[in-house]
């Protein structure tokens, strides 16, 4: 089989060799083609398409049939433009700039777009080549890190980097993973790629390039050039970029320093770099370029009127000689003048004798793809079945015409006239099939194995925080520290309490230590008054009250038996074609969620299942699996939003991924024509609708179902206390999916406290980016320049106010600011019909822009939505602002979110720290962390509005609901006591081995909760992977919880380690036979046994033995 080589030698390598230019203009069918064979050959080639969408478009052509999900496989790179508009002042993200330094160090061949190519190679980098056994001094780096990326206990997303010990963790925006540095010294012992999920090893590397952003800095003969400049300008303009000057004559970084390229001496474009260019429709590229020019006048002209910036010429006619002309007849950079010519796409044409795209493979399992692939083999076609992992079915299939391979195909799908769907079922040439692993996903199955990271870890204790100890009530937190009260040292948490007491907390109580969640202006308990154990005793019986409530809710819905749906937890071969129709890879976590949701439909009862994510991780794709589960097995499927906008979004993408599986969608909601009601209402009583989607409506008595049998309901919190009444009953009765990104406290600490059954996904999206939250006065300019950037990548823009009344006001502002920009407006006010036709113009893009109220919170889903600005802020609260936010962002491209404010009016302090959480809270898991500090700014009432606010208050949100487990496990008869340990040897984990006080904790905590053999050695092996070979004192701690596990397995309930001795309680004869037998010393009390060894022995040593003697 090699006719993919035969096309590339003898046509495609002829045919550029025969060209005389290296500068060819080609279509966008013919550019793919050509791009795979630049980079099958290794050959550097550069494509420049006309803007961002189309380039990223071709990229992602070019990768998905490239067959290989490794970033390291490939030999092509995106390499993209600058993320902010020519001339403004700002400065290109450190993530876009490192990416376009990797592509042109990495990759033969670029794919890249006009405004990509205007933007100045960058030079103010460094590239550390990382290799094992190498030195480099690691105090310079952590600095050099420390400018680029952001420190923090744990790295986990791109743009991270943490330290821990002589371990350096960083997530580079271009790699796939993060990675792990492990130091000796200053020499590099080893360096691994790690899952930042588990903080697991994937596999080690050799050597690993690191890229470094330095200050940009200027060459006295550039500064002189500046200097002159400055000096030609008015006092006023002065004034206005004397700081930039000042900035630039001491070698200091500022936002917009990029606006002085024009001053460099050696300023080179990535055209230079190339002797293979391709421009891909050079019409189309010249246009752009002429656009991004006029752009950058307006922008210019724009600012100098309001006096808010000077005419500094752009470094674009520094790097080239006419830009406003690039393809005359000398097309140049500085340096090169070539003539262009057309490429002849028919030039490959005679080689492609048949093409058609590979059959959807029938339903049906492993037998019916056996079936068709002999089918084709009888037929005389030769089969290639090309895959990584070939499955063990296929291989007992002889035949000298079906073949096995781990060939990738390019993206010659789009030249040969195949539908993009079909992206990897194609066959080339006559009688040739090829099936790639998209067609056999159901066979493949891949064992999953990473640690779920639990909610709770993501609050780790900081200095100052409030705590609640069991017994003694609300503290602050003022450190951990090293103490010696035993004869032997141990870490002690220290804890202030009223009067200025303070509790030091030993590490064997830590469990009774939790953070608390409330109003952060909380009293401090009283060690000296019986006020605290008044207030958990009051919240105890309440607590008690609520466990018996779930368990009798939980009863009831086991004692409704029902029909499986299906009796496996994988995706059926009909789930698999609307699997393939998602037109993105599941996350990790979103695999696990489907996988959760399936086995409870796969179960006799109903499910009551909540679904927790970040704005755009997902959750809609797990309910649309879960609802093809449901009508598959002949049961229809309500979906509950708590607004219309939102309804209406879900309608449109249920409909559009299910008509074309011939299932029936519908909705009823107030844009629902009256007439059109009626006759869905009367099909969903006789079973012709398969999927409803309505709001609260739905669940109305006139409404009438037929085989109702899911309930899917979005943003569960946003509905009122009558509704959850309801659902509440509906419980006991359906299946129930949930779906939340920022859940109400009380459901956020029942799944932590294991009440309710809950996935969570905590994994972005692949090449989801945080979103850029700017807090801000509203200014002019500020506003121009977040839609002008938008408009420029092609995009659409949200504008939000708190006040239906400001809406027009602030578009004829907008329209005034910005110039050519169509404006609507949107509001909840408005007839069903104007919202409606307005929301099918804003998606038909004939609006670039839509002005609205906070109906935008949950509703519209738009990848090509990725700029928002909320206007008056400070108005709305911290999970209003946190939903609107997440509008945005959620496609590959950055999002901005900016949170304007009125300059002429004072906000309130707690506005003021609503803002502060949002622009600080800008990761891309940051909704628990929102959900969770909005109690802290509002309380648990506001929040709750529920009767069980007050006991959250009083002791805290985590230690109510673990009396809630506690009573709910006496209930379920599931309560587990283990040994009661102590011993005079010092266990404690070293500060130089772990700094972090909240890691420590988190790590003596779940140190605690280890309930198994198996999973304290998974502990151990993942702590000495993340941080290096345990210190001693640390080893002693494992070693203590080992015996522990022992000794609770044979029934002892007090062990105790004595440097000469070991006490075992309660008596018991069997074990003072068992020692006896075994020669050592026994001395026995009505309390307990004493044990000594017959000669000196090491104390853990010595009752690891004793146990397992006991045990036999």
């Amino acid at each position: 089989m090699k006719f993919l080589d035969e096309l590339f030698n003898k046509v495609l390598e002829k045919c550029i060799t025969n060209y005389k230019s290296n500068i060819i203009n080609v279509q966008f069918e013919t550019s793919l083609f050509l791009a795979y064979y630049f980079s099958q050959k290794n050959k550097k080639a550069l494509f420049v398409y006309k803007n961002e969408k189309i380039s990223q478009d071709a990229y992602n052509l070019l990768k998905r049939n490239s067959n290989t999900n490794s970033e390291e496989e490939i030999n092509f790179s995106l390499y993209p433009a600058w993320d902010i508009l020519f001339g403004e002042r700002l400065s290109p993200s450190f993530r876009i700039i490192s990416q376009r330094i990797i592509a042109q160090k990495k990759y033969s061949v670029l794919i890249s777009s006009t405004k990509a190519v205007l933007s100045p190679k960058e030079k103010n980098f460094q590239s550390l080549f990382l290799k094992k056994n190498v030195e480099i001094d690691r105090e310079k780096l952590i600095d050099l890190l420390s400018k680029n990326y952001t420190r923090k206990s744990l790295c986990e997303l791109p743009g991270e980097f943490a330290v821990r010990g002589m371990l350096l963790d960083v997530f580079p925006f271009y790699s796939e993973n993060p990675v792990r540095l492990i130091f000796s010294d200053n020499t590099i012992n080893a360096i691994k790629y790690f899952n930042p999920e588990d903080q697991r090893t994937l596999r080690e590397i050799e050597s690993f390039d690191l890229i470094v952003i330095e200050t940009l800095k200027f060459s006295p003969d550039e500064k002189e050039k500046i200097r002159r400049f400055f000096n030609a300008l008015s006092k006023e303009e002065r004034n206005i970029i004397s700081e930039e000057i000042t900035n630039i004559e001491n070698d200091t970084n500022f936002y917009g320093i990029e606006n002085y390229l024009y001053f460099k001496n050696d300023l080179k474009s990535i055209l230079d770099d190339f002797n293979m260019v391709f421009f891909v429709d050079k019409d189309q590229v010249q246009s752009e370029i002429t656009r991004l020019l006029q752009e950058i006048k307006k922008l210019r002209s724009f600012q100098i009127e309001n006096k808010i910036y000077v005419k500094i010429p752009s470094f674009i006619y520094n790097l080239f000689r006419d830009p406003e002309n690039l393809f005359a007849e000398d097309f140049n950079t500085k340096e090169r003048s070539k003539d262009i010519v057309d490429f002849n796409p028919e030039l490959i044409k005679p080689l492609v004798k048949e093409v058609r795209a590979a059959p959807p493979l029938p339903r049906g399992g492993t037998e019916n793809i056996k079936n068709t692939l002999n089918w084709y083999l009888n037929a005389n076609y030769t089969v290639e079945v090309s895959m990584n992992h070939i499955p063990n079915c296929l291989k007992d299939l002889e035949n000298p015409q079906l073949i096995f391979s781990e060939k990738r195909y390019p993206a010659g799908i789009e030249i040969l006239g195949i539908d993009k769907k079909l992206a990897k079922k194609y066959s080339i040439r006559e009688n040739l099939i090829i099936f790639t692993s998209q067609e056999f996903s159901t066979i493949q199955t891949k064992e999953k194995t990473t640690r779920r990271k639990s909610i709770s870890s993501l609050q780790e204790l900081q200095y100052n925080d409030l705590v609640v100890h069991r017994d003694h009530g609300i503290g602050r937190f003022i450190g951990l520290k090293l103490m010696n009260f035993t004869k032997v040292q141990r870490e002690y948490a220290q804890i202030l309490y009223k009067d200025d007491d303070i509790l030091y907390i030993p590490v064997e109580e830590f469990t009774r230590l939790s953070k608390y969640i409330g109003p952060d202006d909380a009293e401090l308990s009283s060690l000296r008054s019986n006020d605290w154990t008044s207030k958990k005793k009051r919240a105890k019986d309440f607590a008690e009250k609520i466990a018996h409530e779930i368990v009798f809710i939980e009863a009831s819905r086991r004692n409704v038996q029902r029909p499986i749906y299906s009796n496996t937890k994988d995706p059926t071969m009909e789930e698999l074609e609307l699997k393939e129709s998602f037109g993105y890879d599941e996350t990790p976590d979103q695999e696990r969620a489907i996988e959760d949701v399936f086995l409870d439909m796969s179960k006799p009862y109903p499910m009551d299942r909540l679904i927790v994510a970040d704005a755009g991780f997902g959750k809609t794709e797990i309910a649309i699996r879960a609802a093809y589960r449901a009508v598959l097995a002949s049961r229809q499927v309500a979906l509950l939003a708590p607004t219309t906008l939102l309804a209406d979004q879900h309608y449109r993408t249920f409909k559009n991924r299910f008509d074309p599986l011939g299932v029936r969608v519908e909705v009823l909601s107030r844009i629902s024509k009256s007439g059109n009601k009626n006759k869905i209402l009367k099909d969903l009583k006789e079973n012709k609708i398969d999927i409803i989607i309505g709001t609260h409506s739905l669940l109305s008595k006139n409404i009438k179902f037929k085989n109702l049998g899911l309930l899917i309901i979005d943003e569960e919190q946003k509905f009122g206390v009558m509704q959850k009444e309801q659902f509440k009953k509906i419980r006991t009765e359906l299946d129930v999916l949930s779906l939340s990104a920022t859940p109400i406290p009380r459901t956020l600490n029942m799944a932590l406290s294991g009440l309710r059954d809950i996935s969570t996904i905590f994994t972005p999206p692949k090449n989801r980016m945080p979103i850029r939250s700017i807090v801000s006065v509203f200014k002019d300019v500020i506003v121009r320049e977040a839609i002008l950037r938008e408009l420029d990548r092609g995009g659409q823009i949200f504008v939000v106010d708190a006040r239906i009344s400001n809406l027009n006001n602030l578009k004829e502002k907008i329209e005034n600011i910005v110039g050519n920009v169509s404006c609507a407006i949107l509001h909840g006010q408005k007839s069903p019909q104007e919202i409606s036709t307005t929301l099918e113009r804003f998606l038909n893009k004939e609006i670039d822009l839509l002005i609205s109220t906070a109906i935008l919170e949950s509703g519209l889903d738009i990848p090509e939505v990725n700029t928002i600005i909320i206007n008056n802020a400070d108005l709305f609260g911290l999970s209003e602002l946190y939903q609107l936010r997440g509008r945005v962002g959620r496609s590959f491209k950055q999002g901005y979110a900016y949170f304007l404010y009125s300059s002429d009016k004072r906000i309130t302090e707690d506005a003021k720290r609503r803002l502060e959480t949002i622009q600080r809270n800008s990761s891309l898991v940051s909704g628990f962390n929102i959900s969770l500090k909005d109690m802290e700014i509002r309380g648990t009432g506001n929040v709750l509005g529920t009767e069980q606010h007050g006991h959250m208050e009083n002791i805290g949100v985590e230690l109510f609901t673990e009396m809630i487990a506690e009573e709910l496990a006496r209930i379920r008869g599931t309560v587990k006591e283990f040994t009661k340990i102590k011993a005079e040897i010092e266990l404690y984990i070293d500060k130089n081995y772990i700094n972090e006080e909240g890691l420590r904790i988190d790590l003596y905590k779940r140190l605690q909760k280890v309930e198994s053999e198996e999973e304290l050695f998974s502990l151990q092996e993942e702590i000495e992977d993340r941080f290096g070979k345990m210190p001693k004192e640390l080893s002693n701690l494992f070693l203590l919880t080992l015996i522990k596990l022992k000794a609770t397995k044979i029934g002892i309930k007090e062990l105790n380690i004595l440097k000469d001795s070991i006490k075992i309680a309660p008596n018991n004869n069997e074990y003072i036979e068992k020692i006896k037998k075994s020669g050592f010393f026994v001395k026995a009390t009505k309390e307990e046994i004493v044990i000594r060894p017959s000669s000196p022995a090491d104390s853990f040593g010595f009752a690891i033995s004793l146990l397992s003697l006991l045990s036999s």
